[in-house]
């Protein structure tokens, strides 16, 4: 269901609407006399300070009917956006009757999964849109070919959580399997509310949730941008009375909205999707297996911000553990989402904080996506268990469109043909082509030939390559020279399943179940109850399997559970 305005409202909203109003305007000239006199304790500059005092008065005094009245949907928002800025509407819509807008061109080689902000409960803004342009502009001034896209997730009360989540995992399968993008080509961001469906979104990858479909990535996304994220839906914490003056809401209107979201007023109601906060450090470990690197922004005078520190902590430890690659950064004297705040309020450029300039350093150094490696042989393996699935097909889709781009992108590199060489299931017949004699091999070649590569060049089916392990998880691709008799050095599928390729990693490695969360780039993970190694036989997946699933339901269903009962 896409996003919702408030048609119609009774007469007493609209007397609210209008008190309100009048609260704020008096909340604002109060605020133009005593400001001065605030120094450290109000905003970081005279205009702000007044408009966050107006803005605090409002959000707190208005009730979900009211708010949702005074906004307009997110896709109306787009369109207007749209044709203000000279710009044409390009929306998709997903299976479920949600919707996405295109930001820039659709076909663009890289995308910016957004999730926008509004506490789950007004929809996205025109200065989201306008952050979002200025951003991709930046990008591909560099040269880095990059859209946006942004979805138009349903709005609580009447969408409670786990509805966005849902959502979000549609639409990143859509960019998946609709739009044959590869996910190191695929970023994800958001902003407050939308920063906090992020994050879900990773938890989901890593560790799928009960109640939504999974989803396995043939490859790691490539970075994660969250904003000011709604890390914790607790408002009794030290900055909710340090930063009360500083900010552009209270702890009021957060307790109202979350509220809305999880469908209970319940300080327990959330889980590790809905509140990052109370997750372990060792939950984030498995996000490593599905994204590269994340930063982590949140302002100095936020009300939340111990929340996103916390988070932090916790994020960094498990994330980085893995060998992620994380950025946190607090920025002095900056409010909530203060860089898109600032185009709200009309500023052209940096207000005094600085907080733009981080967010757009990082993007610049992080979001471009670097390939220095050349071409002169590629091995790439396959196992695959069932050809007839989306994954398999995802696949087949990063083998090849992935490792032209890579050539593509390098004028140093040398092409090399295309060759597979594949196995089903633990099978290892072989011709003394590399072939299996198994039909599912067969499928393989022909997949692999309706997709093409390099346009009308088809993959030839005798020998030398294929390789991902399995075809339904985190899939390590390796680069190796060929052999001294030209043919490519691959350890036979049949053979000992512990020999490593030329680059150094294992091929075809027990360890990469991609059911448990935990697979596929090298490292064994520690189970956090015993200290002992995950994933050390195949035995088969299973026992890692039920390890992750039985941590899940002790630390992350039973939330989920009480959730349910409150309802």
């Amino acid at each position: 269901m896409a996003d919702q305005q408030q048609k119609t409202i009774s007469f007493s909203n609209r007397v609210g609407i209008a008190s309100t109003t009048l609260n704020a305007m008096l909340a604002a000239t109060a605020r133009l006399w005593t400001s001065p006199f605030k120094g450290q304790n109000g905003a970081n500059n005279y205009y702000k300070d007044v408009i966050y005092a107006m803005m605090r008065t409002s959000l707190s005094n208005l009730n979900l009917e009211q708010e949702r009245y005074t906004r307009v949907p997110t896709t109306e928002a787009y369109i207007t956006f749209c044709k203000s800025n000279g710009m044409t509407p390009d929306s998709v819509t997903l299976g479920s009757g949600t919707q996405a807008h295109w930001l820039g061109n659709k076909d663009a080689k890289r995308v910016l999964l957004w999730f926008h902000g509004g506490g789950y409960v007004m929809a996205g803004l025109a200065g989201h849109f306008q952050y979002l342009v200025d951003m991709k502009d930046m990008l591909n001034a560099q040269g880095s070919d990059t859209a946006v896209l942004v979805l138009a997730y349903g709005l609580a009360p009447e969408n409670k959580y786990p509805t966005q989540l849902t959502q979000a995992v549609e639409c990143l399968r859509y960019l998946l399997h609709k739009t044959d993008r590869i996910p190191s080509d695929i970023s994800i961001g958001g902003d407050s509310a939308g920063g906090n469906l992020a994050i879900g979104l990773l938890s989901h990858l890593a560790h799928p949730h009960p109640e939504i479909p999974a989803l396995h990535l043939p490859t790691k996304l490539h970075a994660a941008l969250l904003l000011s994220p709604w890390c914790s839906f607790n408002t009794h914490t030290r900055t909710y009375e340090t930063n009360a003056e500083k900010d552009c809401f209270d702890g009021r209107t957060l307790e109202r909205w979350s509220s809305a979201f999880l469908g209970s007023d319940s300080p327990f109601a959330g889980d590790f999707y809905s509140e990052p906060v109370t997750a372990p450090a060792y939950w984030w470990e498995g996000t490593a297996s599905v994204i590269e690197e994340v930063l982590i922004w949140g302002g100095g005078d936020e009300i939340m911000r111990d929340g996103i520190e916390e988070f932090a902590q916790r994020f960094t430890k498990g994330f980085g553990k893995q060998g992620g690659r994380v950025n946190s950064v607090i920025t002095p004297r900056a409010a909530h989402m203060e860089m898109i705040l600032e185009l709200l309020l009309g500023y052209k450029g940096d207000s005094g904080t600085g907080s733009a300039k981080v967010v757009q350093d990082w993007a610049r150094a992080k979001l471009p996506i670097q390939r220095n490696s050349t071409c002169e042989h590629t091995t790439v393996q396959l196992q695959l268990y069932d050809t007839t699935s989306e994954d398999f097909i995802a696949c087949i889709k990063y083998l090849l469109h992935g490792f032209q781009s890579l050539c593509a992108e390098n004028p140093t590199s040398k092409k090399s043909p295309w060759h597979v060489q594949a196995w089903a299931g633990s099978q290892s017949n072989t011709t003394g082509q590399g072939m299996t004699t198994d039909p599912i091999a067969k499928d393989a070649c022909d997949a692999i030939n309706i997709f093409g590569h390099d346009g009308s060049e088809k993959a030839s089916c005798d020998g030398g390559i294929v390789t991902c392990p399995r075809a339904y998880g985190q899939h390590r691709c390796t680069r190796g020279r060929p052999s001294d008799d030209g043919e490519s050095s691959v350890s036979n599928p049949g053979s000992d399943r512990d020999e490593k390729s030329d680059s150094g990693s294992e091929s075809g490695s027990d360890d990469d179940d991609p059911d448990s969360g935990r697979g596929g780039h090298g490292s064994a993970n520690k189970n956090p109850e015993d200290g002992s190694d995950e994933g050390e036989d195949e035995d088969d997946g299973h026992s890692t399997r039920k390890k992750d699933e039985d941590k899940r339901d002790v630390n992350g269903k039973k939330n989920s559970q009480e959730r349910r009962e409150q309802r």
